[in-house]
């Protein structure tokens, strides 16, 4: 009975810690001109995000400032501002031409408005309050909602548009 029970205790603490780990591990997305998606790589224009951090353009390294906590009752968003040079409706490839140091602007009706640009390669990462925003860049528009501890990736294809 007691080596029953030494087992449990050994399995279960192993089981708990396995379910934790995919929470705390950095995904990796990358942009492909259209959407953010999943990555295995890192490549040297990424947007690394994990469950209650704040989010990273470079690839984080353990107990560093990138590894962050949010603030409670606060959420992230990160994306990318550019524009679309080739591809469109019809096209088999999308290129883009990213917007550096460009100005981001949030508008919430409950929240204000907030202010950020984006870094040399278009991406922005900013944390806000959980509630439903605007986002402004050169001109667009769209709209997008922030989780608590969550991070929404949202691309803005700003200036003018591809015509098909």
């Amino acid at each position: 009975m007691l080596l029953i029970r030494v087992i449990i205790l050994m399995i279960f603490p192993t089981i708990f810690s396995c379910a934790s780990m995919n929470s705390t591990l950095w995904k990796a997305y990358t942009f492909d001109g259209i959407k953010f998606s999943p990555t295995s790589n890192s490549f040297p224009k990424t947007i690394w995000v994990r469950s209650g951090h704040f989010p990273s353009t470079a690839e984080p390294v353990p107990g560093s400032a990138s590894a962050d906590r949010l603030p409670p009752g606060t959420g992230a968003v990160a994306g990318i501002c550019y524009r679309q040079t080739t591809g469109g409706k019809i096209a088999a490839q999308n290129s883009f031409t990213p917007y550096p140091d460009e100005q981001i602007t949030f508008k919430s009706n409950t929240e204000g408005v907030s202010v950020t640009r984006t870094d040399k390669d278009g991406y922005f990462v900013e944390y806000l309050t959980a509630g439903k925003y605007e986002l402004f860049c050169r001109g667009v528009r769209t709209e997008f909602r922030i989780k608590k501890g969550e991070t929404t990736l949202v691309p803005i294809r700003g200036g003018k548009r591809m015509a098909d």
